[in-house]
Parts: C-alpha cells; structure tokens; sequence
C-alpha cells in the first residue's frame, strides 16, 4: 500500500551492489529494523516503526529519520561523518533520544539518525479508531530530486547508503539513471530518489500482510471518505498487490 506514487514507463531496471559487495562501502548504512530477520507476525506490533505526524506545509517532507540498533554503533557512525566533515544539527525527531542527530541532503531535507528513546509508546497509546488493528507498518519512503547527481553522491559517497537498484531511461544520447533504490536491512529499499522537476516527497508506502489486508484498508477509506488513487493491482517490480491514495 502506498501514498502518492507515479506509474513509470520507459525504463529498465539497473542491478545495483549485491549484499556480499556491501564491504566496499565503508560507511555502515544506518539500519532501523532488521524485519525480513523477525517473525512476520511480530513485522506489525513495532513502536520503533513510525510516522510522525505534524503541522507543516503542504507538499512538505521535513526529514526521514533511520533507527541504529545501538548507541555504540550510531557513536561510530557519527564520528565517521565527523571526520568527513559534514555538519551535524540536532535532531528534530520526537521518536528518537539526545544522542540523534540529523544532516541535510542537497535538497535542505534532513536525513536523520538514532536510537529510539526508552519510554516511546506504543501506536496503540496514541489512538482507538479503527485503523489501529490494520497491519501497516512503514515500509519505504521516496523522493523527488532535479538534482539527483548530487542527491547519489550525498547518500552514496558521504553517508555510506548502499545502492539495491537503479532504472535507467535508455535516450539517443545515452543512458541516464532516473531512480536510485537504498536499502537499510535484506528488503530490497527502505528509501529512494527519483529524478523529477523539483525537490519534493514523493510517496510512502506501509506493508500489509494479505490480499485481505489491502480489501480491509479499502473499506476503511471509503468510509471516511477517501478515494482509491491506482489499484487494486500488482505493482510491476516484485508483483506484489497494492493499492494507492493521494
């Protein structure tokens, strides 16, 4: 299931580094949730996946925000970047503890890492509707970059983010690369960048657990009212069912 995201056409899929290259990366890609190594009937009970909701402006995305499993380890990585220079701004996430930090992307969007704080509650704590009993945890988030050759040598060179896949738009003056998938545990992205126009969010998608599960989050947007923007369908890469809203 996801929120506003664009059918693509015209392209072909790029392999990116395979996990037994991932060494050449020195960076240690942050990992907020080890999942496809979990019990899938614990995927969906997990505080540590969120989405913060907060006033803003529209068409806004302030930060993504990713979860290290310690603060040894999120202390390392912070010293590597140190030591490559980038400046580090406090964190403006409510989920994770004082030793977060977050970084800008060429874009002024900041990229936001730590260790969730011990008391953080529950979704559960927050509401009572109905939606609460729906599996749908956070499974990606993606963005939209003019700037997408400084966005990969941010995300790639500098913070040590690890390449799952590339699309490539075959053209007569060449090839150019118009998306970038990262990944941060064994799925295949937990984050991506898409060559668009304007700096600007792109979608955000929640992972369900049965073809059920896509029916049950239907008959809860209609009854709000919320219309079906794509789908229901498979999704062409990995051909897994969807549906989408705007």
């Amino acid at each position: 299931m996801g929120c506003r995201a664009r059918r693509a056409s015209g392209f072909r899929p790029r392999r990116g580094l395979p996990p037994e290259d991932a060494s050449r990366v020195d960076i240690e890609f942050a990992a907020h949730q080890l999942h496809s190594l979990r019990a899938a009937e614990d995927r969906f009970d997990d505080p540590h996946d969120q989405i913060v909701v907060g006033p803003g402006n529209p068409g806004e995305q302030p930060f993504s925000a990713f979860r290290f499993p310690s603060l040894e380890r999120l202390a390392k990585y912070r010293e590597a970047l140190a030591v490559r220079g980038l400046d580090l701004f406090p964190s403006p996430s409510a989920v994770f503890g004082e030793t977060a930090f977050a970084i800008p992307d060429p874009d002024g969007r900041l990229v936001v890492f730590g260790v969730p704080r011990e008391n953080l509650p529950s979704p559960a704590e927050f509401s009572s509707g109905p939606a609460t009993k729906l599996p749908g945890r956070l499974q990606h988030v993606v963005v939209g970059t003019a700037n997408l050759d400084a966005m990969i040598g941010f995300y790639q060179d500098m913070l040590g983010f690890i390449p799952s896949d590339h699309v490539v738009r075959e053209g007569e003056d060449g090839d150019e690369v118009t998306v970038v998938f990262y990944r941060s545990t064994p799925e295949h992205h937990s984050f991506a960048v898409f060559l668009s126009d304007d700096a600007r969010p792109d979608h955000h998608a929640y992972e369900t657990t049965c073809w059920n599960d896509i029916r049950d989050w239907a008959d809860h947007f209609s009854s709000l009212p919320i219309k079906l923007w794509w789908g229901p369908g498979r999704h062409g890469p990995g051909n897994n069912p969807f549906i989408m809203i705007e």
